[in-house]
């Protein structure tokens, strides 16, 4: 019997052990990890937003690296109008310019904490908000801030859950779910689909409400990339003036 015992301790110990799944947090840790320690991003993207009053779909590429160098070409189709944006930086001079009938331009000194800030927000809220902040101000008229917003007490994630795993593409990704509570009562409901092979993201939906009406924003990124070799042509800030 003691020699039955001992044998069948030393089969299972031989069987393979699977480690649990990582929790929601520990993936998104993961991901905001891959990309803040990043020295060079490029990701394209394809974003549908369906608001109670507007239905705009927004595609583009952008890339940042450690010396804030950044270059977006961001283009947004609303009914028969297509405009385009371009905000360029070469680590010093930054400009952004918006092309349409009602041309808007800014100028400003690039802030040392570009880089990181564009990461933060992308990591939180997605490419739809990364990019649209890419401005740094509204108008040439409206204040710069003087230091990199506290993105933690602006955008907090909470409220992990599973959403378990999908197919996107023919390839198992792992689904999170977390809310960021923008203000008192704004919730925004975040649906993620995380490659467990990169840790990056390849899908984002966000959800919110706003006087009972739902606003729903679907983003695709179709190539992302930690360090890549290859880089925009120019960092020119005379192309957005």
């Amino acid at each position: 019997m003691t020699r039955l015992l001992i044998s069948l301790a030393l089969l299972l110990g031989t069987l393979p052990v699977h480690a649990a799944p990582p929790e929601p947090q520990e993936v998104f840790d993961a991901m905001s990890s891959a990309l803040l320690r990043a020295a060079k991003f490029h990701i394209e993207f394809n974003v549908d937003y369906n608001g109670p009053q507007d239905r705009t779909s927004h595609s583009g590429e952008l890339f940042v690296d450690a010396s804030n160098r950044l270059r977006m070409d961001r283009y947004v189709s609303q009914g028969r109008e297509r405009v385009r944006t371009l905000v360029i930086s070469n680590g010093k001079d930054y400009a952004w310019k918006t092309f349409h009938k009602f041309e808007d331009a800014a100028e400003l000194r690039t802030p040392r904490w570009l880089k990181r800030w564009m990461m933060g927000l992308f990591v939180r809220l997605g490419a739809h908000y990364m990019t649209t902040s890419a401005q740094l101000r509204e108008t040439d008229r409206s204040p710069m801030p003087t230091r990199m917003p506290d993105l933690d007490n602006q955008y907090p994630v909470k409220n992990f859950r599973d959403g378990g795993h999908e197919l996107v593409n023919g390839q198992k990704m792992r689904v999170i779910e977390f809310d960021i509570e923008r203000s008192r009562g704004f919730v925004m409901k975040m649906r993620l689909w995380v490659d467990p092979d990169t840790s990056l993201p390849v899908r984002r939906v966000t959800r919110f409400e706003r006087l009972n009406r739902e606003t729903v924003i679907t983003e695709t990124y179709t190539d992302i990339e930690i360090d890549p070799k290859k880089i925009p042509r120019s960092f020119d800030v005379s192309e957005a003036k």
